[in-house]
């Protein structure tokens, strides 16, 4: 064979090699998946209202402070409070009474380590075990009264729900006594009365029943053919069920009524996550969009929307007050990193720092209420306040630690 057929032969073969490769690279790529739900989706193709989608406001990210967190001391002339000694898995606030015309509020928690449980007195500033029954590694509890739904994984993974009670009276040796509900319940929530439980266990469909706190008297008010839930109970009468979100995805919330009715309140937002009011009114409401999300507020009766056109946050940094309709108090991070929400934040991958908000739906304002300390990286969520409404509690996501913030008077 000539030279010149042998260059004209490894000519045509690096043209078709290349050929190939421009090919494989630009049209076999594997296709992206936009958002939004397919024709096949159990929601349905519902529009929604462009009232409840506000728009996002970009905050400009700052690096990450890579310092570690200060050493926080307590002080009387602070309204800030670091309560917990330890991570915790859930708390609540009660009042005790002392004399026949005088109560304490009293905040409880137990550990995520060892499952003790401990109470804070805020007029004493004092802490003490109240059970020192030991039930290792929970990652989440609910407290009702004296009553705690504690869940951990076993050694095969199962999801264990502990329904445990202590007695009117106790000590650090006092023993939390009670029983497991049926394994790998995957979803659940508290009624506002504190006396019943709405549970959806894990499967591809859901099953959602409501029980007494212990399990018993169980009635099913719920089937439907997909199961990812995140579920509020804002109203003795209504749960809400939200479609779990995810960024670039269009999410649902819908109300549910103890009877068994479900009608549709929300929807085609993407990435949407809501907390409701007590009274069914409103809803804290989030959207995700590329490198951050939006916020605000949706009034079911008028379908008006009030935007966080500049302190955006997401609804699990949020509570509704139960004695004000129209007050809720938010944790609003100082800055929003670029991200994927609310995904990087539930995972773990970015986190805030925050301050303390207060909203009040009369005057169509958010005002700041207190600025938390820069050097604890306080990233509250799980917000709670006690009876009186004087006291705000929370955890912060970055280590579980529980703070207190006397709000009265700020």
């Amino acid at each position: 064979m000539s030279k010149k057929n042998v260059i004209v032969i490894l000519v045509v073969v690096a043209v078709l090699v290349l050929s190939v490769g421009i090919y494989l690279l630009f049209f076999t790529m594997p296709s992206t998946q936009t958002g939004g739900v397919s024709n096949n989706s159990p929601f349905g193709n519902y529009n929604g209202s462009s009232s409840t989608t506000p728009q996002l406001t970009v905050t400009t990210p700052t690096p990450a402070d890579n310092n570690d967190v200060s050493d926080y001391v307590n002080t009387p002339t602070s309204p800030l409070t670091k309560i917990s000694t330890a991570p915790i898995a859930g708390a609540e606030t009660f009042d005790r009474k002392i004399s026949k015309a005088t109560t304490t509020s009293i905040v409880r928690y137990i550990e995520r380590a060892t499952g003790h449980t401990r109470e804070y007195d805020a007029s004493k500033f004092s802490l003490n075990t109240s059970s020192n029954t030991t039930i290792p590694s929970i990652y989440r509890a609910w407290w009702s009264g004296n009553t705690v739904l504690a869940q951990f994984l076993d050694q095969n993974k199962n999801i264990k729900t502990f329904t445990g009670t202590l007695p009117a009276s106790t000590t650090p040796t006092t023993q939390l006594t009670g029983k497991f509900l049926t394994d790998n319940v995957y979803t659940l929530a508290i009624s506002p009365k504190g006396t019943r439980v709405f549970t959806i266990p894990a499967g591809e469909s859901a099953v959602g029943s409501i029980s007494n706190l212990d399990g018993t008297k169980k009635t099913s008010i719920l089937s439907f053919p997909f199961n990812e839930w995140n579920v509020q109970w804002p109203n003795e009468s209504t749960i809400t069920l939200t479609t779990r979100p995810t960024f670039g995805t269009s999410g649902y919330m819908y109300f549910l009524t103890t009877g068994g009715t479900m009608t549709k309140a929300l929807g085609n937002i993407a990435g949407l996550t809501t907390l409701t009011s007590p009274d069914l009114a409103n809803a804290i409401f989030s959207s995700s969009n590329t490198g951050g999300f939006a916020t605000g507020i949706y009034n079911f009766s008028k379908g008006t929307t009030l935007a966080f056109t500049s302190n955006p946050t997401l609804p699990e940094k949020c509570v509704w007050s139960k004695t004000v309709k129209t007050t809720a108090y938010c944790a609003v991070p100082v800055t929003i990193p670029v991200a994927n929400y609310p995904d990087d934040w539930y995972k773990g991958n970015i986190s805030f720092v925050d301050n303390i908000y207060k909203i009040d739906l009369k005057l169509s304002a958010v005002q700041l209420v207190y600025s938390l300390p820069k050097d604890q990286n306080i990233d509250a969520f799980n917000l709670f306040l006690d009876t009186k409404e004087e006291n705000l509690y929370f955890t912060n996501k970055n280590d579980y630690y529980l703070w207190g913030l006397k709000v009265k008077g700020l």
